[in-house]
């Protein structure tokens, strides 16, 4: 309190003097203002003390984050996708070298999937239960075991997202404590539809009379019921795996595990499921197609082999036709051959035009940087840590004695 008194003294005497003619000549307003920001940094100095404990404290605070935020280690792969437009132009020429004599139509291609989809793709629920369920090598704890196994059962959440947790997040805990409870009661009910519903897929597998298309549109529009420890690795692992499309269209697949081997070993099989989801999507189609021309080919083969086999038969059987009804048995005999001819010729070209449709359609992926094992950790960055704690203790410091400065000149003056 005297330094306070102190301080608004010599600035008051420092006003009259520059008022009765030191500084005369020059405006009041800025000589003040410029005899404030001097006693400013003279009392910032005073108060010394106060800085360097503030920037001690956030020291302390950095060093202690540094040491207790787990290792990661990230690795990654980047891919050269082909371009919608180039893959049409190499189908188109295909078509045009062989279509002349095959008269094969050229059919338009797809548009295909549009590039900006593919994070979405790595952010979807298949996608990560998919990644989770995958059995990979912990070289550090040397045994296999999933990802959604080593996130509920092994990994223990770090030091700091507890405080974070019971101190910020505190507020959180108590809104979604009764929602917890009523969860808690419908634990048995969830457990017993569950196993409901397993029996009836179990029944519905079994039934062979149904047709595999309809199985199939079933099975991908079926509901799933995931746990609460699955939805929190799922966001685990959605912060973890992530897929970005750079400026000139490179496609760079991301992961950060806490091994080096699992960060590597966990871009390989979302690199694999993003390439395989795209490939299925663009040839789905045409590959439904493909089956229906295969199917409807040996349909026609058949009925070509055996048209041929019976005018064959009736041709040895009538070399001298005698009776007018072995001549129109031979031509309708004649006629049923030329018709599957047609037929089997035609589907034939349309069995040909369908195979290097799916080929148009299956997309390619060039590696442009493939897959390393990290050698060094990405986080946590300890040198930045500590250096951002040194600037936040300045700051707050240099804040503390600014407001307190601020105060007491707004005190004197009431």
């Amino acid at each position: 309190m005297e330094t306070q008194e102190k301080y608004y003294q010599e600035k008051d005497a420092k006003k009259e003097e520059s008022t009765n003619g030191a500084t005369a000549h020059r405006d009041p307003q800025v000589a003040d203002d410029e005899i404030d920001l001097a006693l400013l940094f003279k009392e910032i100095w005073r108060r010394k003390k106060l800085l360097l404990y503030t920037v001690l404290g956030a020291l302390v605070i950095g060093i202690f984050i540094a040491i207790v935020s787990p290792e990661e280690y990230k690795s990654n792969i980047v891919l050269m996708p082909q371009s919608d437009a180039s893959a049409g132009r190499s189908s188109s020429n295909i078509l045009r070298q062989i279509g002349g004599f095959a008269g094969i139509g050229l059919g338009g291609s797809s548009t295909g999937l549009n590039i900006n989809l593919y994070p979405d793709i790595t952010k979807s629920t298949p996608f990560n239960i998919s990644v989770m369920e995958e059995d990979q090598y912990f070289p550090s704890l040397d045994t296999t075991m999933s990802l959604y196994y080593y996130f509920t059962e092994i990994s223990e959440p770090p030091l700091t997202e507890n405080l974070k947790k019971y101190t910020i997040g505190l507020p959180n805990m108590l809104l979604d404590l009764p929602m917890a409870v009523v969860n808690l009661f419908k634990k048995d009910t969830r457990s017993a539809t569950a196993n409901m519903q397993k029996g009836t897929t179990v029944l519905n597998s079994s039934d062979t009379t149904q047709n595999d298309l309809e199985n199939k549109l079933v099975q991908e529009y079926d509901p799933i019921t995931l746990t609460s420890r699955q939805m929190r690795v799922m966001a685990e692992l959605k912060r973890r795996i992530t897929t970005t499309i750079e400026e000139n269209g490179t496609v760079t697949v991301t992961a950060v595990m806490p091994d080096p081997l699992v960060s590597a070993k966990t871009t390989e099989l979302a690199v694999a499921y993003l390439t395989k989801y795209i490939t299925e999507y663009r040839t789905e189609k045409v590959q439904q197609d493909l089956d229906f021309v295969e199917k409807q080919y040996k349909e026609k083969e058949e009925r070509y082999n055996e048209a041929q086999q019976r005018l064959a038969r009736l041709r040895d059987r009538n070399l001298n036709i005698a009776t007018e009804s072995a001549r129109i048995a031979l031509e309708q005999a004649q006629t049923d051959y030329d018709l599957s001819y047609t037929l089997y010729q035609g589907i034939a070209q349309q069995l040909e035009q369908a195979r290097i449709k799916v080929q148009e359609e299956t997309p390619v992926f060039k590696v442009l940087e493939p897959i390393q094992i990290p050698l060094t950790k990405s986080e946590p960055n300890r040198e930045l840590i500590i250096t951002l704690a040194l600037f936040a203790g300045i700051a707050v410091g240099l804040g503390i004695i600014v407001a307190q400065v601020i105060f007491f000149n707004i005190k004197s003056k009431l």
